[in-house]
């Protein structure tokens, strides 16, 4: 009985540490700078360059590119003026949506997640690349705006956007030490089993 229970430990174990660690999107940094240098056809510099006067502060992408994410943080005199998004009410937001978005007539929505307010809209975009929909969420706390933007492909899936959308979001560091603990979890757990192997199979 201890074996059977312990197997199917080690199986659902696995299983989680597959899927949690697979994910779907690339993230930028040095590891897979080589992944980045072939989509865009820039070299390793070029590329921190265009990040670094763009003011990009995270970018992520799928593997055949039909999912962007991209976060970038900036402080100008207009996001000084508004310095904090949240104590705004709706329409003093949505009334500043096109100042807020860089595109002229946006319309948007206001919604609040972990108590701050963020301005939602959509706009339909083209490159090389073919079209996409582009999904912004938009705020100001302390003077700096954020906005994290999704460029989905036009018959792609767009069920990511709300997950990653929270996971940017939240304290960065709160979510690393969320994903070690979780790894030393799975690896605590996973040598409790299979010492109950050992154990019983020399019993046996």
């Amino acid at each position: 009985m201890i074996k059977k229970i312990a197997l199917i430990i080690m199986v659902l174990l696995m299983s989680s540490v597959s899927v949690f660690a697979k994910g779907e999107f690339y993230v930028y940094g040095e590891d897979n700078i080589d992944y980045f240098c072939e989509i865009f056809d820039m070299n390793d510099c070029d590329i921190n360059y265009y990040f670094e006067q763009n003011n990009i502060t995270y970018f992520a992408c799928n593997k055949d590119n039909t999912k962007q994410i991209k976060r970038i943080e900036t402080v100008d005199e207009f996001s000084k003026r508004v310095f904090d998004m949240t104590v705004l009410e709706d329409d003093d937001i949505l009334a500043m949506a096109s100042e807020l978005s860089g595109f002229p007539n946006t319309k948007g929505d206001v919604i609040e997640y972990e108590g701050r307010k963020f301005l939602k809209t959509e706009h339909q975009t083209k490159d090389s690349g073919g079209t996409f929909v582009l999904t912004q969420y938009i705020t100001v706390e302390k003077s700096k705006k954020t906005v994290i933007s999704f460029y989905t492909a036009e018959n792609a899936d767009n069920s990511y956007i709300w997950e990653n959308f929270k996971q940017l979001v939240e304290p960065q560091t709160d979510y690393a030490l969320f994903l070690i603990l979780g790894v030393c979890l799975f690896a605590f757990v996973g040598v409790w089993v299979l010492v109950l192997l050992i154990k019983d199979f020399k019993k046996e």
